[in-house]
């Protein structure tokens, strides 16, 4: 059975990184350009501001799939509490049905309740299947972002 929790980086930071760097081997856009080197520190201080969530999907103990927001007012309008995602994955041994969704609504649940108005969850073209999960959850889509390269790191 999974379970999901909150968790902090700063607790459970070794067994977050072999999931968060499979990830991104999947879906980064460039790994020349975006090698694999997240900012642990500004992850941990932005924790300490309660400006970052990870809720975490655990099997037998083990973790087995992370979502992760940046929580912060919309510079747009101050009163709307805004979290957006850009981190979520499930290992494949994980992948079976309804789990992705119910850790979907066991976060926004939770983001609700400290106050969060608007979700955003940032996705693209490796994982359709995340898009159309979204689309059934009433997620809609808001934006398009386009991207060039000025210059390599």
């Amino acid at each position: 059975m999974i379970v999901f929790a909150r968790e902090r980086f700063q607790d459970v930071l070794a067994e977050f990184v072999p999931l968060a760097r499979r990830e991104w081997e999947v879906a980064t856009e460039d790994p020349r350009l975006f090698p694999f080197d997240p900012n642990w520190e500004a992850y941990c201080m932005m924790e300490d501001r309660d400006a970052v969530r990870l809720y975490t999907a655990r099997e037998d103990g083990a973790m087995v799939g992370h979502l992760g927001y940046t929580v912060h007012s919309s510079l747009h309008s101050r009163r709307t509490r805004t979290a957006t995602s850009d981190v979520m994955w499930l290992e494949p041994k994980a992948r079976r049905p309804g789990v992705a969704n119910r850790m979907l609504a066991f976060a926004e649940e939770q983001l609700r309740a400290d106050g969060v108005h608007v979700v955003h969850t940032l996705t693209n073209d490796t994982f359709p299947a995340l898009a159309r999960l979204l689309t059934f959850r009433k997620h809609r889509p808001i934006a398009q972002i386009f991207s060039t390269v000025l210059q390599h790191a």
